[in-house]
């Protein structure tokens, strides 16, 4: 009796989280502009629609407590470790000041928290001010995880990582305050004119030394994505949003085996399995680093998940299906790719181990050296272009044991002829 009580609360653990990923899809599609239509949604996942029908309801309800910015709480396209984004009441809504700070806009929203750009009257200056989604609706285990990521971020001291200000609450609702970045976010940089590859590269080489720095004390980001590096107005990188991020080196339960942590598209596939939580590592961040550098080679993330669901997304990370940069662009220099190809293998242990090999190896290309990692043999192009191509390469398998039966049929139906003739005319000759 006891096991089949666990069993159902396993299953209903495990519904629930999924609720949550499909929830963060509707997110994720509604940010982009690609749905609106809430009837439309609910058609497409029926297996949740009286979940999802109750959702948006109370969504409708807590829209009215700041009838003047019906966004207010729409919630980022990050899948956080089974974080429900269904009771949103309005972060900071309806208020002008907030303690020491004057609110003066909102700068966006992350895996679990809202951004404000916000004036501290003492001292003077102004700063980025981050608190929670649910406010003072805030669940424990949401107060844990947002302490996690302040705590994270206090270790870290880095010119390529954003520095922390404050850390309290006011009211009830958690914050803390941070370096405000003027400039502009990576991945607006990247679809801008004003890119440029090489330019591009260094400010990525500039990512990998500060996730290599959050390697070196044991913390993990798990949603590295170029919409989570700023530029500042000097095009300095700077890391941030540790919503999602894990100490290596502490127990704890916040995160459960079958939750998503990270962003489709930038995601290892051992985040798409829901695998367990010490399951990843550093090399989850030296995938999502490889993702990173196949958008600026390429122009788009490895994974296209732009047109699939949630399920479809999770699908394609766990198949690995990704053309190699060159095939795209003959243009792009071989060791970027093999760089590139390493960090994005499917298995683990053959990638980089960390960022800080990942910074190094960039490090010998910029110095044109030669790099460590070595391109992909024959066999494991063939096998990838295979994948790629299944239609094309049944095809041409065919037509190769096509000819080769019959090669093989020719031979023996006339080997035993052409020896008997030559030895006729040999004899002819004496």
């Amino acid at each position: 009796m006891q096991s089949d009580e666990q069993g159902s609360e396993q299953g209903e653990g495990a519904r629930e989280r999924q609720l949550d990923a499909v929830i963060a899809e509707y997110y994720r599609l509604s940010d982009t502009g690609e749905m609106a239509d809430q009837h439309e949604f609910i058609q497409r996942n029926p297996d949740f629609a009286s979940e999802l029908k109750d959702f948006f309801s109370d969504a409708r309800l807590l829209q009215h407590h700041d009838p003047s910015d019906p966004t207010e709480n729409r919630p980022g396209p990050t899948i956080g470790m089974g974080t429900s984004p269904r009771a949103q009441p309005a972060a900071g809504s309806g208020m002008r000041n907030f303690g020491d700070y004057e609110i003066l806009e909102k700068l966006g929203v992350g895996g679990m928290g809202v951004v404000y750009k916000a004036h501290q009257h003492s001292p003077d200056r102004t700063v980025a001010l981050k608190m929670l989604r649910v406010g003072r609706f805030a669940t424990e285990i949401d107060v844990q995880r947002f302490a996690a990521e302040v705590d994270a971020i206090a270790k870290l001291e880095h010119p390529n990582i954003v520095s922390i200000y404050e850390i309290g609450s006011h009211n009830g609702e958690h914050f803390f305050t941070m370096q405000l970045v003027q400039g502009s976010r990576f991945d607006e940089y990247l679809a801008s004119d004003q890119c440029d590859r090489l330019e591009a590269l260094d400010i990525f080489s500039q990512v990998c030394d500060a996730v290599a720095h959050c390697h070196d004390h044991g913390i993990i980001h798990r949603d590295l994505k170029p919409s989570n590096i700023l530029l500042d107005e000097k095009r300095t990188a700077k890391l941030t949003d540790f919503g999602l991020a894990k100490h290596l080196e502490k127990e704890t339960n916040l995160t459960c085996t079958g939750d998503l942590v990270g962003t489709p598209g930038f995601m290892a596939p051992e985040q798409a399995d829901g695998s367990t939580p010490t399951a990843i590592d550093r090399r989850a961040d030296v995938y999502s680093l490889g993702a990173i550098l196949y958008k600026i080679l390429t122009g788009h993330p490895p994974i296209d998940v732009a047109e699939v669901n949630l399920a479809g997304a999770i699908q394609r990370i766990r198949s690995n299906e990704i053309i190699a940069p060159r095939s795209i662009d003959r243009w792009i220099p071989r060791d970027l790719e093999t760089i590139c190809l390493k960090c994005l293998d499917v298995r683990p242990t053959h990638r980089y181990q960390n960022a800080r090999e990942v910074a190094e190896e960039l490090r010998r290309y910029a110095d044109r050296e030669p790099i460590t990692a070595r391109p992909l043999s024959r066999s494991r192009r063939l096998l990838r272009w295979s994948r790629q191509q299944p239609g094309l390469a049944v095809t041409w398998l065919a037509v190769t044991v096509f000819y080769l039966y019959h090669l093989a049929l020719l031979y023996l139906l006339d080997g035993p002829e052409t020896e008997k003739s030559g030895s006729i005319r040999l004899q002819l000759r004496w």
